[in-house]
């Protein structure tokens, strides 16, 4: 009887939640919470480059049904504006780390954040970055597209005029989607 009465529960779990799938398709939840992210090291011609940085984490809650987005938005160290001369070379560096904490006694993965005392950074080997250069004005800011493709670490052959340049560094590795802000000044 008891087999019976918990076959009737799975047949009726599963009809409801093909139901909602059929009636509303993939239902998405987006939260804005802090998780364990990932940090960026970023330098312009060696010097540290600071920016805005936007996270996301996928998760699949029930497949096919719901998917939990989660995402934070935090600042990464450095100049938040960096400057360079039109005749100097335009190199970027990006590097993608884990950070973990033994502050409790036991080594876990935290957001580098969060827990700066006992921080132990593991780099990241397999992320695929893209980019995305908009700008080029003297006078202000432009939303005139430059570059758009696959993350070129010489910039150079890309910007050639002076004026005020957006980066925007699109990073993914697992489950992780991060696009990270650049403001680049060319005089």
């Amino acid at each position: 009887m008891n087999k019976k009465k918990i076959l009737i529960l799975i047949i009726s779990v599963l009809i409801i939640i093909g139901v909602i799938r059929m009636f509303f398709g993939t239902i998405n939840i987006t939260l804005k919470i802090p998780f364990n992210n990932p940090t960026y090291v970023l330098k312009i011609n060696d010097e540290l480059a600071g920016g805005n940085l936007d996270i996301k984490k996928n998760k699949t809650f029930i497949p096919y049904v719901i998917n939990l987005k989660l995402s934070t938005w935090l600042s990464t160290k450095g100049e938040s504006r960096l400057t360079v001369k039109q005749d100097d070379n335009i190199t970027l560096t990006i590097e993608a780390y884990n950070c973990f904490s033994d502050i409790t006694g036991e080594k876990k993965l935290t957001a580098c954040s969060y827990d700066n005392s006992k921080m132990e950074l593991e780099k990241i080997e397999n992320v695929k970055y893209s980019m995305v250069i908009r700008g080029g004005s003297t006078i202000g800011m432009t939303n005139t597209l430059i570059y758009d493709g696959t993350y070129q670490k010489n910039l150079t052959t890309i910007i050639k005029e002076k004026g005020i340049y957006t980066i925007e560094i699109s990073a993914k590795h697992n489950d992780i989607e991060s696009t990270i802000h650049l403001l680049l000044e060319i005089i």
